[in-house]
Parts: structure tokens; sequence; C-alpha cells
């Protein structure tokens, strides 16, 4: 294409620099020098038309190139974007389960501190129930050995 330029600008030079007809815009060219400028701007067609449908090739292939590469990135990106989503998911589920587990432990862990709160007061009441059946009898004891020795000591 760059040839054909230049054929086309010497063309417009000639045309800048002929003689011009007075009181008209025209200008007087020599014909046969005029056509041999268009033949060789002819033959220089085919081989700049060549190399622009070559470049015009070259850059729909390149196109299509990029257009695949574009494709498999998106690709790509879906199934890491899909990827990350379940690990979300997965890591949201444990992260559930979790909670649950350690709600349903709490909830056994109250359970069971207050069975053992009652456990110890039972305990403690039988003991103190117990205690003051046992105090009951040192004092009955301690009431008769004082009353035995009362009744010796007046003997």
């Amino acid at each position: 294409m760059h040839s054909v330029l230049k054929l086309l600008d010497e063309l417009e030079a000639r045309i800048n620099q002929a003689r011009r007809l007075p009181m008209t815009s025209k200008v007087v060219l020599e014909a046969e020098d005029l056509l041999e400028c268009l033949d060789r701007v002819r033959g220089a067609l085919p081989a700049d038309l060549a190399e622009a449908e070559a470049l015009n090739r070259e850059r729909g292939e390149m196109l299509k190139k990029a257009e695949v590469q574009a494709r498999d990135i998106m690709e790509q990106a879906k199934k890491q974007a899909e990827t990350l989503i379940q690990e979300a998911e997965i890591t949201r589920q444990a992260q559930a389960q979790a909670e649950q587990i350690v709600g349903r432990a709490q909830s056994v862990a109250q359970e069971i501190k207050t069975g053992a709160h009652g456990y110890a007061d039972d305990i403690l009441s039988q003991l103190e129930q117990n205690l003051e059946k046992i105090t009951a009898a040192v004092r009955q004891g301690r009431k008769e050995l004082k009353s035995t020795r009362a009744r010796a000591n007046s003997a």
C-alpha cells in the first residue's frame, strides 16, 4: 500500500506542477506521462492489495487467538469462582456445624452442671439430716451420761 500512496503523491505533484490554463482551474498534462503513472499504480496495486490481505488475515488470526485466550481465561475464572464458592459454602457449613456442636456441648454441660448441683444438694441434705440425727443421739447420750453421773454422785 505504501508504493501506491507514493505513486498517487507523485501524480498529485505532477498535477500541481502542470501548466494552468488562464482564467480556469484546468491544467495541461502529458497524456503519455499520466498514463504511464496510472500503469505503475495498477502494477503496484496487486502487491499492495496482497500485502493488505495478508495483514488482514494475520489480524483475523490474531483476533481469533485473542478470542480463544479470552474464552479460556473466562472459563478458568468461572471454574475458580465456582471452586471458591464451593469452598466458601463448605466453610459456611462447617462453621454452622461447629456452632451447632458448640451449642449442644454448652447445653449438655449446663445440664450436667445443673444435675451435679442438684445431686450435691441432695447429698448435703441427707448428710445434714444424718448429722442432725447423730447430734440428737450425742445429746441424748450426754444427757443420759449426766443423768447417770448425777445419780452416781448422789448415791
